[in-house]
């Protein structure tokens, strides 16, 4: 992330469009060689399921590469 100025907002509403995402939530962690790593925090649908995986490849059909969390934790 270092370098770019990245608002999480635009990176959850992106989580929010998946069909199985019902609450999103993207922080950064702290990372001594780039400053910060991108992780998202979701919660599923009751009865949804969608892997971290596609999770990450549904954020890099809308966001640039810098921009997709690198983890992704679903509950």
């Amino acid at each position: 992330m270092r370098g770019h100025r990245i608002e999480t907002a635009e990176i959850e509403a992106v989580l929010y469009r998946h069909p199985a995402v019902q609450q999103a939530a993207v922080i950064g962690i702290p990372d001594p060689e780039l400053g910060n790593r991108l992780k998202a925090i979701v919660v599923l649908k009751m009865g949804e399921q969608a892997g971290e995986q596609a999770l990450r490849d549904h954020c890099a059909t809308e966001l640039p590469p810098y921009m997709v969390p690198e983890t992704i934790d679903r509950e």
